[in-house]
């Protein structure tokens, strides 16, 4: 199934950064599938962010796995979303704002990037002694103190430019807010699937700073006086929003209530802290900014 087809013109958009919002993006009869095929999903979603108000399956892990067995239909958004052909749908798409974005010369070109299709980021693990590794020596040594990023550099020069997918299945019940962000910048396209319909609230806020500085020097966290909002794509079934993650990529989401659910999928590099050339360097704390996440 091909849904990287010719409708992003008509919903493309470039301001302040670019991004495409897409209705009917997966097959309707897909989408009920997957959500009729539900069952005891809470038992599902283990990861816990926003003080839990946000659960999640996570690629990577057992509950992901679990799951992919329990529903068909999810096996097959699974497949349509871990394929080469969606990366390459997407650099096809945003073929014209790749030399403007920031993006690292050597991930322009995606013939000549490798597509690993297993989850290889350990940030969200089922695994114990990835869970370990984390505890104890990548959040308190080498993300505190910077060091990540000259192992993953030295990998880097050895294995050259690879990218694997971030997917994940997330709901929420007692709504939450997303602080305003841009997303780790080892991710070059991040993408949602909103899978229910609300009347008010949870809109995807696309933002800009008032006065923006070179792209380079553009932070991660700015504070919500730096920032105006200049798009709101509201939740809808099966509408997907997509953006191109440079720099500037300031996006959150409002407040809201009742129920919202969504299939998240990124494409991200192995072995680099960012694919943008930045002056930014990632740390521990931007796990999240007020450490809900």
């Amino acid at each position: 199934m091909n849904v990287w087809d010719a409708r992003r013109e008509h919903a493309y958009s470039s301001s302040p950064f670019p991004h495409i919002v897409i209705d009917d993006f997966l097959p309707e009869d897909l989408i009920a599938r997957f959500i009729g095929g539900l069952r005891n999903d809470d038992r599902l979603l283990g990861h816990k962010g926003w003080e839990g108000r946000r659960i999640s399956a996570q690629f990577g892990t057992d509950d992901y796995e679990r799951l992919l067995s329990e529903n068909e239909a999810f096996r097959e958004i699974h497949g349509i979303l871990n394929s080469r052909l969606a990366l390459e749908g997407l650099y096809s798409w945003y073929a014209k704002d790749l030399g403007h974005s920031g993006l690292k010369g050597k991930y322009q070109d995606v013939s000549k990037i490798r597509y690993r299709t297993d989850k290889t980021e350990f940030a969200v693990t089922s695994k114990l002694w990835r869970r370990a590794f984390i505890k104890f020596v990548n959040n308190p040594i080498l993300r505190r103190y910077g060091l990540r990023r000259y192992f993953r550099a030295l990998v880097d020069s050895v294995s050259g430019p690879e990218i694997y997918p971030l997917i994940s299945f997330s709901k929420s019940t007692g709504g939450y807010l997303e602080p305003l962000h841009t997303d780790f910048r080892h991710k070059i396209f991040v993408c949602l699937i909103y899978l229910d319909d609300l009347d008010e609230g949870g809109e995807f806020q696309v933002m800009k700073l008032a006065r923006e500085p070179s792209l380079s020097s553009c932070r991660m966290y700015p504070s919500e006086e730096e920032v105006e909002t200049v798009v709101s794509i509201k939740p809808k079934r099966n509408r997907c929003a997509m953006f191109l993650n440079q720099n500037n990529a300031y996006h959150g989401t409002t407040p809201f209530e009742g129920l919202r659910r969504f299939i998240y999928f990124a494409y991200a590099a192995s072995n680099v802290e960012s694919v943008f050339d930045t002056q930014y360097c990632v740390r521990l704390g931007d796990i999240g900014r007020d450490g809900r996440i």
